[in-house]
């Protein structure tokens, strides 16, 4: 494997091939602009590089004492099954380690690798998509 480039804040991140790499991670098209937003509004970011090519990013929503929301790991298909999300989640959840509960959104699919991570399926979770 390539040498890969961790980046924590989201300086010169170009959001279109980050929207991209959300599409090829099968997470639907996700506007650029609102994107930057919300990467820019969250508590930790992540992104990671090969070469200099964004192949992975992730972020984490946090209120400084209750609760964490990890949300939109992402990692470029080519690059799947190598660790990278693990790294990410490890990561993440090591800023946010202080909250009494750490929550995430799961897409489809996805559950059995943050189960390997400590999350548990919570019967009592409600959304509203829009």
């Amino acid at each position: 494997m390539k040498s890969l480039l961790w980046q924590s804040d989201c300086s010169d991140i170009h959001w279109p091939t980050l929207s991209q790499l959300y599409f090829e991670a099968g997470m639907g098209n996700k506007d650029s602009d609102a994107l930057a937003t919300a990467f820019s509004n969250s508590k930790e970011v992540c992104f990671v590089f090969s070469e200099s090519t964004l192949i992975a990013a992730g972020r984490v929503l946090a209120d400084g004492a209750y609760c964490a929301i990890v949300c939109d790991i992402a990692v470029h298909p080519d690059y799947q099954g190598q660790g990278i999300g693990s790294q990410i989640l490890a990561g993440l959840k090591e800023k946010v380690a202080d909250h009494k509960r750490t929550i995430l959104f799961s897409r489809a699919g996805k559950e059995g690798f943050y189960e390997k991570h400590g999350f548990v399926a919570n019967p009592n979770f409600m959304v509203i998509y829009k």
